[in-house]
């Protein structure tokens, strides 16, 4: 197996901004190409295993604006084992980097012969998932080193949000995403710098945590989830990802009071309970960071740390920032404890 190493983890960041310049217009042109073959689907059903599944999960609200029957997110097993839920005809969208889940394929075979249409949205269009299914939607990396998947994320992400734009109106996914291109570009490459230091800091924190625990509330909760994977899969330090209120209903008596914490509180719905969140978790003892807008005054006034959003990040492209701390912190705490990618004890 070739070995993961700390410095492909590294480059994967850097790459971030240059696939968006790129991919952004090319997904955005085919999934017009799909939106003309076929009708709108009387629901989205979203599913894929690790990365995958969380990408699903941080844009999973993007779909409820559009098709009358919403979106589903079910993991790979729930939808190979389970099938898709009982309702009108769905559009299955089997997420997969490298293409190669056998369990997603079969999945999608499924569903496609029980008559519902399948997407494959992958980085293979001969993969297993990607001939399983109807329809492909393509997003190559060529040249990627083995690592942590962190551009394939992105390129999950960007798929899945130009394909909810779509269905949601917009008249031309391909213009979208070529503004997508133009917008964001700057935005995530300025992000990946102002949370450098942080990241740094944050990596010293949690460096003798025995657990790192990332808390997000509504599409935060999937970024949550991708961003402790991250940290197992960067640092091979043992992470949860989990809803706000869950924690706290939970995981909060299994803590001490004066272990670190992550909590993302991005502009939103769960705004007021992630930083509600910050400033109980800070008067029990906790050491806080939050993820937030430099002038949110009430996040900032209960964290210890804050890793920087971008203030000027239009709210359709927000799971495109909101994950960027992750792989630098993994990446950080990973060279603290001498480490590599895929760690072994």
């Amino acid at each position: 197996m070739t070995r993961r190493t700390l410095a492909a983890l590294r480059a994967e960041v850097t790459h971030l901004h240059d696939d968006l310049a790129s991919l952004a217009p090319v997904i955005g042109a085919q999934v017009d190409d799909l939106i003309a073959a076929g009708p709108g689907p009387g629901q989205v059903v979203l599913s894929g295993s690790g990365d995958s599944l969380f990408a699903a999960e941080a844009v999973s609200y993007a779909f409820d604006l559009g098709p009358a029957g919403g979106c589903r997110v079910r993991s790979t097993y729930r939808l190979h084992d389970y099938g898709v839920p009982a309702g009108p005809s769905s559009l299955v969208v089997g997420i997969s980097a490298s293409g190669g889940n056998v369990g997603l394929a079969e999945g999608l075979a499924r569903a496609r012969a029980a008559g519902h249409r399948t997407l494959a949205a992958v980085g293979n269009a001969q993969s297993p998932v990607g001939r399983s299914a109807e329809h492909v939607l393509l997003a190559e990396l060529p040249d990627r080193p083995p690592a942590p998947g962190v551009r394939s994320y992105q390129a999950s992400l960007l798929s899945l949000l130009l394909l909810a734009r779509r269905y949601a109106g917009a008249p031309s996914a391909a213009r979208l995403g070529a503004e997508a291109g133009a917008a964001m570009v700057k935005v995530v490459a300025e992000t990946i710098e102002r949370q450098a230091d942080p990241c740094r800091q944050l990596a010293g924190m949690l460096r003798d945590a025995p657990l790192v625990q990332v808390l997000g509330g509504g599409p935060a909760f999937g970024t949550a989830r991708y961003a402790a994977a991250k940290v197992v899969e960067g640092a091979g330090v043992p992470a949860l990802g989990q809803d706000l209120e869950e924690w706290w209903h939970v995981e909060r008596f299994a803590t001490d009071r004066d272990a670190p914490l992550i909590v993302l509180a991005p502009p939103g719905p769960s705004h007021e309970r992630a930083v509600r969140l910050c400033a109980q978790a800070r008067e029990r003892g906790h050491r806080v960071a939050v993820l937030a807008r430099p002038g949110d005054a009430a996040a900032r006034e209960h964290a210890h740390l804050l890793l920087p959003l971008p203030d000027a990040c239009p709210p359709e492209w927000a799971p495109l920032v909101e994950h960027l701390f992750a792989a630098p912190l993994a990446a950080e705490l990973a060279g603290l404890l001498g480490r590599h990618p895929f760690h072994r004890r």
